[in-house]
């Protein structure tokens, strides 16, 4: 029974952009509860200091009433000398001082409002102390007009007291104001905090999902394109083993006869088409690794490279008619093996694909810098339903050879755009019935570098070719 891997082993197993993503989440994630709990005391203490100064306001305003509600009584009783109009009086003689020790204690750390409580205290036990003493001159029997100068001295300290006790509040009211704006800019930010960190959470999320399912579409491609493989090199590589081993037999039983000639030329046939499937299989390889196909870009001949694949279809196909319409000025920058390549498989599918009786068509030309060649036959054309498809890896026509066998797993058209691709060209189709199919491949003078690109001359000592 197998045994589940360890922590180590998973982290190790895991992509790169995952444990990334993943390390990001968890970064942001503590970015946002950082600023957030730092949001969170902040706005804490923006509360406790609103609450605070609401408290001095409403301590401010009782104490401006106790003031009020004293110098009524007091006016009242000296017109009327009844005793029982002084209690708002002996209610403030109590709450004043304790109103007073209060305000500090709330003003702790305000030293502009202690100094104004520094100027207001003394004001505030002055006026009662004269009104206490006009109460003590009242009963005493002493007039209303003989307390006048008393009065009016009072009348200039309960001013004074007023006036401050309207500066206390008004700069409280202000202090108030500003609170009040920096707690709600604190709960904003907050806010924006929140959201922006719940916003880059979530596209983490996204992100991580996205990869995710790219990853194990990424892995579903791969195990299709393993059973593929398998699935085609078994069947495929079949025919050309059962070639092999026939001809060994015949071999063995010619005993002198002229057949072994022709038995060697199968043998040869067949190993080179095993050749050519292995070839294509180590190239699809690379490319489904994202591995680019080794490039060995050098001096090169149009002219020479299209006439050696003319000549070599020529010699196996002697029944077909094959025509070639050669350009000017031939030197091109490129990789001839590779080219060559393309050559082949595109000529080998006009033969394959096309009736016994018509041409194959192989022209190139110059123009403006680029390097355009075509391959043309006629006959029926490619599907409808295929030909967006044909240069993707195992798509192959309906025809089969005149032995009813395949020469192929499908990824020679798929090989061959990669090649056009890296040598900064592209490669087109077209097919109908009319003028049957031309595949068009569009090269530039000198191809563009890429990391697996060696240009023959260059010094460099790190291999080129890595399979």
């Amino acid at each position: 029974m197998s045994q589940g891997r360890n922590p180590q082993e998973l982290v190790l197993s895991t992509p790169r952009r995952v444990l990334g993503g993943f390390l990001l989440a968890i970064l942001t994630l503590v970015i946002v509860c950082g600023v957030t709990l730092v949001g969170l005391s902040e706005r804490a203490r923006n509360v406790t200091s609103v609450e605070r100064t609401f408290s001095v306001l409403h301590m401010i305003e009782d104490l401006a009433g106790d003031v009020t509600g004293s110098q009524l009584a007091l006016a009242e009783f000296l017109a009327t000398g009844d005793n029982q109009l002084l209690e708002p009086y002996e209610r403030a003689r109590r709450s004043v001082p304790e109103r007073l020790v209060k305000l500090r204690e709330l003003t702790t750390r305000r030293p502009m409002a202690r100094r104004q409580l520094d100027q207001l205290e003394p004001v505030l036990m002055a006026g009662l102390d004269r009104e206490a003493r006009e109460i003590a001159a009242r009963r005493a029997g002493v007039s209303i007009d003989e307390l006048r100068p008393l009065l009016m001295e009072g009348k200039g300290v309960l001013d004074r007291s007023v006036a401050l006790l309207e500066d206390l509040k008004e700069d409280t009211a202000l202090r108030l104001d500003e609170e009040q704006r920096s707690l709600s800019y604190n709960m904003r930010s907050g806010a924006v905090v929140v959201v922006v960190g719940d916003a880059i959470l979530l596209a983490l999320i996204v992100a991580a999902a996205a990869l995710s399912i790219r990853d194990a579409a990424d892995k579903a491609r791969a195990v299709q394109f393993q059973r593929r493989v398998l699935g085609m090199v078994g069947h495929d590589l079949r025919n050309p083993l059962s070639v092999v081993a026939m001809a060994a037999a015949q071999l063995a039983r010619s005993n002198g006869s002229d057949r072994p000639h022709a038995w060697i030329g199968r043998i040869s046939a067949a190993t080179h088409r095993m050749d050519r499937m292995i070839r294509d299989l180590l190239d699809s390889s690379r490319i489904e690794l994202g591995i680019a196909l080794p490039l060995e870009i050098r001096k090169g001949d149009a002219d020479k490279s299209c006439s050696r694949i003319v000549e070599d279809f020529r010699a196996i196909n002697p029944s077909r008619e094959i025509r070639y319409e050669p350009g000017d000025a031939s030197e091109v920058d490129w990789d001839p093996d590779r080219i060559e390549q393309v050559l082949e498989n595109l000529v080998g599918n006009a033969l394959k694909y096309s009736p016994a009786r018509t041409p194959v068509r192989l022209r190139w030309k110059r123009t403006d810098g680029e390097i355009v060649i075509e391959v043309e036959n006629s006959g029926d054309p490619i599907p409808s339903s295929l030909l967006p498809h044909v240069f993707e890896p195992f798509q192959r026509g309906a025809h089969q050879d005149t032995a009813g066998s395949r020469n192929g797993v499908g990824l020679g058209l798929y090989i061959v755009s990669q090649i056009v691709r890296q040598h900064g060209g592209s490669i087109d189709v077209h097919s109908s019935h009319d003028v049957g199919t031309k595949f068009t491949v569009t090269l530039p003078q000198s191809p563009p570098g890429a990391p697996s690109t060696r240009r023959v001359g260059d010094s460099s000592d790190a291999p080129h070719d890595v399979c």
